[in-house]
C-alpha cells in the first residue's frame, strides 16, 4: 500500500511575517482616512497606533487580513501609523493626509488647432505622464 499524502491548498496565499500595512500607501498621500488595512498572522489580534496613540484592537481573518475603521479623521498633514502583531513584531509608516491635493494639469492638444480633417483623425499633444485618458475612439 503507498502512502498518502495530502496537499493542503490555501487561496489566501503566503501570509506575511510582519505585519504588513496595505492602506495608507507607504510615503503617500490621501485625501482622507476612514479605514486602514493590511495583512498579519491568521487569526491573531493586532493593535493599531496613530501617531503614538492606539488607535485600535481587531483580529486578523483567517487569510491574514485586518481592518480598522478610523473613527475621529486625523488633519491635514505628516502621519506614523504603527501595527503590532501578537508575536510583538511591529511595522511603521508614514503618511500623508492632504485634503486640497492639486488635479494634474488638463492636456494640451497640439494638433490639430482648430478641428479634425476627416480624412486623418490623430489628435497629438501632451498629458501628466501616468494619466488615466478614457478612450476617445468610442470603443
Amino acid at each position: 500500500m503507498m502512502d498518502r499524502k495530502e496537499i493542503l491548498f490555501s487561496s489566501c496565499g503566503t501570509l506575511p511575517a510582519q505585519p504588513q500595512i496595505i492602506f495608507p500607501p507607504e510615503n503617500g498621500t490621501v485625501r482622507r482616512l476612514s479605514v486602514i488595512f493590511g495583512r498579519a498572522k491568521a487569526c491573531s489580534p493586532i493593535e493599531v497606533s496613530l501617531d503614538g496613540r492606539l488607535t485600535a484592537r481587531s483580529c486578523t481573518d483567517p487569510c491574514g487580513h485586518w481592518q480598522v475603521p478610523i473613527m475621529s479623521e486625523p488633519s491635514d498633514g505628516i502621519h506614523c501609523l504603527c501595527v503590532i502583531d501578537c508575536e510583538c513584531n511591529e511595522r511603521c509608516i508614514y503618511f500623508t493626509i492632504a485634503r486640497e491635493v492639486q488635479p494634474p494639469p488638463a492636456p494640451i492638444i497640439s494638433y490639430p488647432t482648430d478641428s479634425i480633417p476627416e480624412s486623418s483623425p490623430l489628435i497629438y499633444g501632451t498629458a501628466e505622464p501616468g494619466g488615466c485618458c478614457p478612450d476617445l475612439r468610442g470603443q
